[in-house]
C-alpha cells in the first residue's frame, strides 16, 4: 500500500508481540548515569518535555502496548455507527448532513448547566494560540484551555458529558482523548484542516471521528464549514456535529472530504469543546509517556496529500464517485494534469502509429472477429494499448479536466471497431474542445479513418471550428489523404475561411505541395 503506512522506523512491533511498539532510536541521549537518577527522582513525571526525549530508556518510553486490540471501528463501522445513532438518539433530534463522507448535527446535546461548567472551569486560564495558517500576520487562532484540561476533565459534569459521548458512538471511554476547548473572539477563525493526526502504527490507532460541541454561541458567524459538502454548522448553544475522520470502506484511511474550518467570528464570542475519538486505548499509552504516540502526535497533522491516491483507489473499489476534496485541488490538479498527459502523449503516438498502418483494421470489421494477420494483430495490440492510455487520463483527471483526451478515446475505440461506443466518444469531444468539431479535429489529424466514419454519420463537410472548414485543416496540416477524402464528399475548394484564406492557400504557405496539387486538380483558383 503506497499510502504513508507510517515509517515502522518509527514504531516497529517487536519480538513477534503485536501489542508492544518500540520508538525510534530510543535512548538515553543525556547519559544512562544521569537519566537512571533523573528517573528514580520522578522528573519523567514533572519533567516530560525533556525526559521523554533525552532519557527515554529511563523512563521506560521505549517500548508502549496497546491494551486493547479490539478497534473501536472495523469496515463499514462508521456508517453503522452514524445510522444507528440515528435511529436510537431521538433526543438529539439527529440530522443527517451527509452521508459521504458522514456529518451528523445533534440538537441540545449539551446542556446549558454543562455548557456553562466548561466556560466557568476554563474562565481564568485561556491562552493565546496562533493560527499556524497566517504566521505572518501574528493572527491569533483563538483562545485555548488546553493547558487546564486535566483540572476540568476531574469535574464530575464533564465525565458525564463524556460517558455520553462515548456511549453515543459505543466507543470505550479510555479511547477518547482529552478534550480541546477554545475560545473565539471577533476576528478570530480556524483556517481548514483534518482532524486526523493518529497512525496506524500507533497504540492508539486512528481517529474514527471527531465530536465538536458549542458552549457560547457567537451573535455571529463561527460556524462549522465543511466546503466539500458545501455546508456551514452554525454554532447554537449546547449543538454538536459528529463527522467521520476514517473512510467508512477502508479504516485505515483518513476520510478526506471531512476537511472542514471554524469560520471567522462577527459578533460575539464562541466557546467550542472537541472530543476526538481513537481506534484503540489512548488513555494508557499516553498516560505511560509512550513514546511512539508522543512522536506521532509531535508530527502534527497528516500530510492529506500524501494519502490522496489510495484514498481516490478506496473511493473507486466502494463505487463511490471520484472526488477530490477542495482542499486539495490545486496540487492534485498540477499533479494530475502532469500525469494524465503524459498518458495523453502516449497514447496518441501509438494511435498514430496505428492510423499509419496500411492493415488499419477494416471500418466496417466486427470487434469480435479476430485479425488473421500479424501485422494487423499487432495493430489492434496496438489501438488497445492506446486506448488503455486515454482512458487512465480520463479517469485521473475526472475530478480535475484540464486534459481532455476524448477525441482520441474515440478515434482509438473506432478503430478498433466500436462503431457504437467510438460516436459519443466523439461527440462528446466537440463539448469539452470548446466547439471544435470531432470532424476538424480529424481532417487536422490526418485521420481518415475517423474522417470516413464521420461523414458516414451524416457530419457536414462544411462544418466551421474557430471559422475554418474541415479541408482547411486538413489542408494546413498536409493531410492529403483527407484532403481527398472530403474533396470527393463534396467539399469547396475554395470556401474563404471567416480570417480570408482559402484551403488552398494554407497549403501553399506550408508548403504542402501535394495538397496544393490535389486543390487544383479539383478546381481550386490562385
Amino acid at each position: 500500500m503506497s499510502f504513508v503506512l507510517l515509517s515502522l522506523a518509527s514504531a516497529l512491533l517487536t519480538d513477534g508481540d503485536p501489542r508492544t511498539y518500540v520508538a525510534d532510536n530510543c535512548e538515553d541521549r543525556a547519559g544512562g548515569d544521569q537519566c537512571r537518577a533523573w528517573a528514580s527522582e520522578g522528573e519523567c513525571e514533572e519533567n516530560a518535555g525533556f525526559m521523554l526525549t533525552e532519557c527515554a530508556a529511563s523512563c521506560s518510553a521505549c517500548t508502549c502496548s496497546r491494551p486493547n486490540q479490539t478497534a473501536a471501528v472495523e469496515v463499514g463501522g462508521i456508517g453503522r455507527m452514524f445510522e444507528r445513532i440515528v435511529q436510537n438518539y431521538p433526543q438529539f433530534a439527529p440530522h443527517v448532513v451527509s452521508r459521504d463522507p458522514w456529518v451528523l448535527v445533534l440538537e441540545n446535546f449539551v446542556s446549558p448547566a454543562e455548557a456553562e461548567a466548561f466556560n466557568a472551569e476554563c474562565s481564568d486560564h485561556w491562552q493565546t494560540t496562533m493560527n499556524p495558517g497566517q504566521p505572518e500576520k501574528c493572527q491569533p487562532k483563538s483562545l485555548s484551555c488546553d493547558h487546564h484540561v486535566d483540572v476540568l476533565e476531574q469535574l464530575p459534569v464533564v465525565q458525564q458529558v463524556k460517558r455520553r459521548i462515548s456511549g453515543l458512538t459505543m466507543t470505550p471511554m479510555p479511547n477518547l482523548e482529552k478534550m480541546h476547548v477554545q475560545r473565539y473572539e471577533v476576528g478570530m477563525e480556524f483556517t481548514a484542516h483534518h482532524d486526523q493526526v493518529g497512525r496506524i502504527d500507533t497504540p492508539e490507532g486512528m481517529r474514527t471521528a471527531t465530536l465538536v460541541m458549542y458552549t457560547l454561541e457567537p451573535e455571529e458567524g463561527g460556524g462549522t464549514t465543511f466546503k466539500d459538502i458545501n455546508y456551514t454548522v452554525e454554532a447554537r448553544l449546547g449543538r454538536a456535529v459528529l463527522f467521520a475522520n476514517l473512510m467508512d470502506a477502508n479504516v485505515s484511511l483518513p476520510e478526506l472530504l471531512t476537511h472542514h474550518e471554524g469560520s471567522v467570528v462577527q459578533r460575539g464570542t464562541k466557546v467550542a469543546v472537541s472530543q476526538w475519538i481513537r481506534q484503540y486505548d489512548w488513555r494508557t499509552p499516553n498516560n505511560r509517556f509512550c513514546r511512539a504516540s508522543k512522536e506521532a502526535a509531535a508530527q502534527g497533522a497528516l500530510r492529506s496529500f500524501d494519502y490522496l491516491n489510495d484514498y481516490l483507489e478506496a473511493r473507486r473499489a466502494a463505487g463511490l464517485p471520484h472526488i477530490v476534496p477542495l482542499s486539495l485541488a490545486d496540487d492534485y490538479g498540477r499533479v494530475t494534469t502532469k500525469e494524465a498527459t503524459g498518458h495523453v502523449e502516449r497514447g496518441t503516438a501509438l494511435l498514430e502509429r496505428a492510423m499509419l498502418r496500411e492493415s488499419i483494421l477494416p471500418l466496417r470489421r466486427s470487434p469480435s472477429q479476430q485479425a488473421d494477420d500479424e501485422e494487423e494483430e499487432s495493430t489492434r495490440a496496438m489501438l488497445l494499448e492506446a486506448l488503455a492510455s486515454f482512458r487512465v487520463a480520463l479517469s485521473a483527471i475526472e475530478a480535475f479536466p484540464k486534459v481532455k483526451p476524448q477525441y482520441s478515446e474515440g478515434a482509438a475505440l473506432l478503430a478498433l471497431g466500436d462503431h457504437e461506443a467510438a460516436l459519443p466518444a466523439l461527440r462528446r469531444a466537440q463539448e469539452v474542445e470548446g466547439g471544435l468539431a470531432p470532424l476538424c479535429i480529424a481532417a487536422s489529424l490526418g485521420h481518415e479513418l475517423v474522417v470516413r466514419f464521420l461523414l458516414r454519420e451524416g457530419a457536414d463537410v462544411e462544418e466551421r471550428a474557430r471559422g475554418l472548414t474541415p479541408l482547411f485543416y486538413a489542408s494546413l496540416y498536409g493531410r492529403v489523404d483527407v484532403a481527398r477524402r472530403l474533396v470527393v464528399a463534396g467539399a469547396q475548394v475554395d470556401r474563404v475561411s471567416e480570417g480570408g484564406g482559402t484551403p488552398l492557400q494554407a497549403a501553399k504557405a506550408q508548403k504542402h505541395w501535394a495538397v496544393v496539387q490535389l486543390l487544383r486538380i479539383a478546381g481550386a483558383l490562385g
